[in-house]
């Protein structure tokens, strides 16, 4: 199969929950980076804006709707989880990722991450390699860590974290006890048998994504 066909069978697939709060340049280089991972046309992406009418937030979702963006305001201020329960229902694709507006792609891991969960039906929530910036050119950075696991204190540590990208650890997959919440993709099926709600909607909640996978 060729690199384009592969590309727009993830697109077919995919829906993206991105929940932004007032950051719109950076919000802008997100959107940007996606629509050349997947070659000009965008999957389905759900926006949602937590500044409650933020008019810089509309101004860029009217600049992208022509692209494929939807565009959805909070009433109200509900924090990052409240913003991503509130986006969830709109999301109509069997697999969603779950971006944080920082996120910058540099390479198309959406097909590999699919060809996963295809190899893998009981995987439920799967994540890619991620980066941290470090300011320099191009592509640079260190990992963010390859997943989180469960020490004996109930605290949870990546123990990649900040290490060299090309580790070996960083390009064989393993089980985790969480993803890391910046990115990472989940079938419908497991928010569905959860009571169809990603996150509790504390607006000063913290490690939600630990806390999805938990309960997952």
């Amino acid at each position: 199969m060729g690199k384009v066909d592969v590309i727009a069978q993830a697109r077919e697939r995919l829906s993206v929950l991105i929940a932004s709060y007032k950051n719109v340049s950076v919000l802008e280089t997100c959107l940007a980076s996606l629509v050349e991972t997947f070659q000009g046309t965008l999957p389905e992406v759900v926006l949602v804006d937590d500044a409650a009418g933020d008019p810089e937030t509309r101004a860029l979702a009217e600049r992208w709707a022509d692209k494929g963006v939807k565009f959805f305001g909070m009433p109200a201020n509900g924090g990052f989880a409240g913003a991503n329960n509130f986006g969830w229902p709109h999301c109509t694709k069997e697999i969603v990722a779950l971006i944080n507006t920082d996120i910058v792609f540099h390479e198309n891991p959406f097909p590999a991450l699919l060809d996963f969960f295809d190899a893998q039906p009981k995987a439920g929530i799967c994540q890619g390699t991620l980066l941290v910036k470090n300011g320099g050119p191009g592509v640079d950075g260190t990992l963010n860590g390859c997943g989180a696991f469960l020490t004996p204190l109930g605290t949870t540590v990546s123990p990649e974290w900040l290490k060299p990208a090309d580790v070996p650890a960083a390009r064989v997959a393993k089980r985790c006890f969480a993803a890391v919440g910046a990115f990472f993709l989940l079938r419908r099926n497991v928010v569905d048998s959860l009571g169809g709600r990603l996150f509790y909607s504390f607006f000063h909640s913290y490690y939600e994504e630990v806390d999805l996978c938990h309960r997952a």
